[in-house]
């Protein structure tokens, strides 16, 4: 490998334009088939065998207007909701949502039967249900001019849920900001522009290719949104640290007197080896959320180990066509006011501080690992969950919805519990709800329980508590934990029914214990295939397991 990885090298390094061309038919390539055949970004969630799983497929198929995929449209004014004029534009604006593509039904702040007004009349909320769980910037259009009337009258409107993710405000991008501490760092420790670029170079051109060829896959399969973000960060971490390797190799070889091409072979034999399998073992790692049981994450997993593969190959390939480019002027273009340092030096910081470690390994393992220790004690009081919309951005619709509601009806109302009943109308499902009603009441951690609706058909029938704890809170956890085991098996005793909980906050319960469920396979399997990739390259039991215990 190493002899195949010399000759790509020296050959890159003797015709570095033929490479580069090389890499711009691929980019070319890569772009054009995903304006072809490339798809959109597909946020679809679907979480095989879980209880809220099966509950929300019920309500979408038969009680669509109680759907878990919702939106509240939160109306805030510090006048009044209740005056004459607030209460016309309300009723004009929830009319109107209820023209909003894919909206089945939108309920009344007012409707006396369940009004969703807060106790001091300054905020409200309606709930538009869809009957899919892709909305779009379109459909975010078409309700924003929906409620044009309301805000016309002087009231405020915020969105949470799936028109608030569809309004697609971002924070600064992570990529970016990851670019630019990166420039910094390199021409800090390089001292020169040339040499600094290169890393940076290789690892957008990778980027580039990777983020087209997600596009490409996104019109074969179901690719979400979250794939391509944590894939360019990934890319370009990778990228940068892959090509800083071999180039570090590279001016250590030039120094030595070397010609530029037989450095540049040396270098990707050496350095781009390492390379080779580090990228091999973290596209084996990446893959390993194949286990995780969500489908969501394994896809996630695919598209970003794939973004690895091609910024890894870009470096063992693209990266040597640059250095050959750049010749002996690889250390040109020096950085004001930092000293170049020389590309090998025995007697760096770095150099006498591995050399006092390798003297003394004992003790230094010693202290490493209590150390590691110290770091690592957090785990035991780990508790895997998802944020909620509190930790949006202040200045982004869905915070601010999330700090109204939270203001006027409490902090539960932002994750409601919806429990399903499959019922055929008889007297003992009927005294089966209100027995589940009234146990949902009794518990202290449910703040208020909406009165049973049923469904057009009359099979199916929904209940609704709202909690006394935020979504992401661990008491709320407890909660769905304790209605499932507890509180709705007693309260279904002689009753020939199945409460399902279902909502939002069930499904991040559902998730997080997916996870806890799966983190022992997921982990055995990444180890076990890097062991097997460890042993394959360093022909060496040992070696692996050293790099299995760390």
């Amino acid at each position: 490998m190493s002899r195949l990885l010399y000759r790509l090298g020296h050959f890159s390094g003797r015709h570095p334009w033929r490479v580069l061309g090389a890499w711009i038919l691929i980019a070319v390539a890569a772009f054009a088939l995903n304006s072809s055949i490339g798809g959109a970004a597909n946020d679809t969630f679907t979480l095989p065998g879980a209880e809220s799983q099966r509950a929300a497929d019920a309500l979408n198929d038969r009680f669509p207007s109680q759907s878990v995929y919702t939106s509240q449209v939160v109306l805030h004014s510090d006048e009044g909701l209740t005056t004459p004029e607030a209460k016309r534009a309300v009723a004009d604006g929830v009319t109107a949502l209820g023209g909003v593509p894919h909206a089945v039904g939108v309920s009344n702040p007012f409707d006396a039967r369940g009004p969703t007004v807060s106790a001091d009349g300054r905020t409200a909320f309606t709930t538009i249900a869809f009957d899919t769980d892709k909305i779009e910037l379109p459909e975010y259009d078409a309700a924003h001019s929906a409620t044009k009337v309301m805000r016309d009258a002087g009231i405020q409107v915020e969105y949470n849920g799936l028109l608030g993710y569809a309004k697609g405000e971002q924070e600064p991008g992570s990529e970016l900001i990851g670019i630019s501490v990166a420039i910094i760092v390199l021409a800090i420790a390089f001292g020169s522009l040339v040499a600094m670029s290169l890393p940076i170079a290789v690892a957008l051109i990778g980027l580039l290719v990777g983020t087209s060829s997600i596009g490409i896959l996104s019109g074969l399969m179901t690719v979400p949104s979250i794939t391509t973000i944590v894939a360019s960060m990934l890319g370009l971490g990778v990228g940068i640290d892959y090509a800083l390797f071999i180039l570090a190799r590279h001016r250590q070889n030039l120094a030595d007197g070397m010609p530029v091409p037989e450095a540049v072979g040396r270098a990707n034999a050496t350095a781009g080896l390492s390379v080779l399998f580090a990228g091999v073992t973290v596209v084996v790692a990446i893959a390993g959320l194949q286990v995780a049981g969500i489908p969501m994450l394994t896809t996630m997993g695919w598209g970003s180990a794939l973004m690895v593969a091609i910024v890894m190959l870009a470096a063992v390939t693209l990266l040597p066509g640059l250095l050959g480019l750049a010749g002996r002027k690889v250390n040109s273009l020096r950085v004001p006011f930092v000293k170049q340092k020389p590309a090998n030096d025995p007697r760096s910081k770095s150099a006498r501080w591995a050399a006092k470690v390798v003297a003394r390994p004992v003790r230094y393992g010693l202290v490493a690992a209590v150390l590691l220790g110290v770091l690592a004690a957090p785990v035991f009081a780990l508790r895997i969950g998802f944020s909620d919309d509190g930790n949006a951005a202040p200045a982004s619709t869905l915070r601010k919805s999330y700090d109204l509601l939270a203001d006027g009806f409490g902090p539960g109302v932002n994750g409601p519990i919806q429990v399903s009943v499959e019922t055929d109308g008889s007297a003992d499902d009927q005294a089966a709800l209100r027995d589940i009603g009234s146990a949902l009441a009794d518990d202290p951690g449910i703040a208020a329980v909406a009165p049973p609706a049923l469904s057009p058909k009359g099979d199916l029938a929904v209940i609704v508590a709202t909690p006394t704890t935020s979504p992401q809170d661990a008491a709320t956890t407890q909660l769905v934990d304790r209605l499932r085991a507890d509180v709705l098996p007693d309260a279904v005793q002689g009753h020939d029914v199945d409460p399902m909980v279902t909502g939002g906050t069930a499904f991040g319960v559902d998730i997080s214990e997916r996870l806890q469920d799966r983190m022992l396979l997921f982990i055995g399997a990444v180890i076990g295939l890097s062991f097997l990739v460890l042993m394959i390259v360093f022909r060496s039991v040992l070696v692996p397991l050293k790099a299995a215990a760390l």
